[in-house]
């Protein structure tokens, strides 16, 4: 664990060096060539100073949670889904266990999943552009390094 934190450690100082060096040659004022730098700190600077607002929970916040809101359940359903655990990994604890709920509720779960999937294949489309957005993104970062070494 301590070599990957060292390694990703190295990686990320690498880039920020990389990024600053970058920025100081690409400045448009010949008289305060740190002025890209200065402004992507500032940027950082406000980034950082934002007042954290965290999200109001209410008796329907779950629903938006699991991305139901427009979900079209029936109360016993929704009412499940309320009481569910947030992790799928509590989730198959309680499944392993035999949890009584689990036992009186199974229709309705299995009902939940059924619909669930049959919507999961309106993200698809949706996932494979993030995943070849991140894919391209991350080889043009490693294309750079190479030509920089």
């Amino acid at each position: 664990m301590l070599r990957y934190v060292r390694e990703d450690t190295r990686y990320l100082l690498y880039i920020y060096d990389l990024m600053k060096r970058k920025l100081l040659s690409s400045s448009t004022d010949p008289n305060c060539p740190e002025a890209s730098l200065v402004e992507v700190y500032q940027h950082s600077y406000d980034l950082c100073m934002q007042l954290y607002q965290k999200e109001i929970l209410t008796e329907n916040s779950y629903l938006n949670i699991y991305g139901l809101y427009d979900a079209d359940l029936n109360g016993q359903q929704l009412g499940i889904f309320a009481q569910m655990p947030v992790t799928t990994g509590k989730l198959r604890h309680l499944l392993k266990s035999r949890h009584p709920y689990i036992e009186r509720n199974l229709g309705s779960f299995v009902g939940i999943f059924k619909h669930s999937m049959q919507n999961g294949a309106a993200f698809v489309p949706v996932a494979k552009k993030i995943v070849e957005d991140d894919y391209l993104t991350r080889m043009k970062i490693v294309k750079e390094i190479h030509e920089h070494n």
